[in-house]
């Protein structure tokens, strides 16, 4: 797992062969090379969060791909969700926390939730097994 930060709320993550866009602590857009025929691996979210993550969209697919974002398919955001969580190991899941707990002490404590349940997750097997 790699995180760039590409300007001010704005993060590019890539798990393995899938590159994902945060705007603030929600991933909204990307590239997989997994896709159906005919379309491109470049992909955004159908949900509306704010104009503040809708220019976040343009400007990535802009700098960072070199597409208009308006050509970018829409998919569902619990399909992005899926995309991201699926993938994480528990080595990610401790970047992520590490990485959760930097932006905190930055000022920024939007990623905690996830991190709090990633805590969770690593944790719960250690607690059934000593029960």
């Amino acid at each position: 797992m790699k995180l760039t930060p590409l300007a001010s709320n704005m993060t590019e993550m890539e798990i393995g062969p899938v590159t994902l866009l945060f705007s603030y602590s929600t991933p909204v857009a990307g590239f997989s090379p997994v896709h159906g025929p005919n379309e491109s691996g470049h992909f955004k979210t159908a949900e509306w969060y704010s104009q503040t993550t809708t220019r976040h969209i343009k400007k990535y697919f802009r700098n960072e791909w070199d597409i208009d974002s308006d050509t970018v398919r829409e998919i569902s955001q619990e399909r992005i969700d899926r995309m991201l969580w699926a993938k994480m190991y528990d080595y990610d899941k401790l970047e992520w926390i590490h990485c959760a707990i930097q932006e905190a002490q930055n000022g920024d404590d939007s990623w905690l939730e996830k991190a709090i349940e990633f805590v969770e997750d690593l944790r719960n097997p250690y607690l059934e097994a000593v029960k």
